[in-house]
């Protein structure tokens, strides 16, 4: 119903829908909104998005128009499922909102995160990072090719020119790493016992922004 006024089905897109929705209808979920041309425009346009597909010139409009939307909305479920402590609801709606954000569906590859990447410059990092002598075991793939260095990232990936490198170098300088540590005690008590009443305390460490 949000949609309903400002990206109705317009006849000038029929053709171009119609094609768009082809691709992207084998991974649909189904529901009864189905049914409503409008809902099915909205839900191709998203998960066009979401598989990467291109989006029609006639439906770049009403593209962006549920993108922002989405995002309006998605934030307003969230404060919803929180104020009702709905705790996996929240965790979806979470999710859901990152792969909107990043354009990924789910379970895609995790370095499709980064500007300029698609399947084949994944497909070739990835085999070049798994042969790497010297690289770290551990860690997940945006932190290693973030370890290896600027030069060394050159090196693989010569499908890059030298601006869509300097657009990965900002993405992995700012890439969150995060380290939370708690402390869970009983004041003035060595332990804790049933009924006593807890004091937590919460650390989170931003380890990749400068200290000032």
């Amino acid at each position: 119903n949000e949609f309903c006024e400002s990206t109705p089905c317009r006849n000038n897109q029929a053709d171009d829908l119609s094609r768009l929705h082809r691709v992207v209808s084998k991974e649909f979920v189904k529901n009864q909104g189905d049914q409503n041309n409008d809902i099915m425009k909205v839900k191709t346009l998203l998960y066009a998005h979401l598989l990467r597909e291109e989006v029609p010139a006639s439906l770049q409009a009403d593209y962006n128009v549920v993108l922002e939307q989405s995002h309006k909305l998605l934030n307003g479920l969230l404060n919803i499922c929180m104020e009702q402590r709905f705790v996996t609801a929240t965790m979806n709606v979470i999710e859901f909102s990152q792969l909107l954000m990043q354009g990924l569906w789910f379970h895609s590859n995790v370095l499709l995160q980064l500007p300029h990447f698609d399947m084949s410059a994944v497909k070739q990092c990835t085999r070049l990072l798994n042969s790497e002598r010297g690289a770290s075991t551990s860690g997940s793939p945006i932190e290693k090719l973030k370890e290896i260095g600027g030069a060394k990232r050159r090196e693989m990936i010569k499908s890059l020119n030298e601006e869509q490198h300097a657009d990965v170098d900002l993405f992995l300088d700012n890439f969150p790493n995060i380290e939370i540590t708690y402390d869970a005690r009983v004041e003035d008590e060595e332990e804790a016992q049933e009924g006593d009443v807890l004091s937590l305390t919460v650390k989170v460490e931003r380890k990749h922004l400068d200290k000032d």
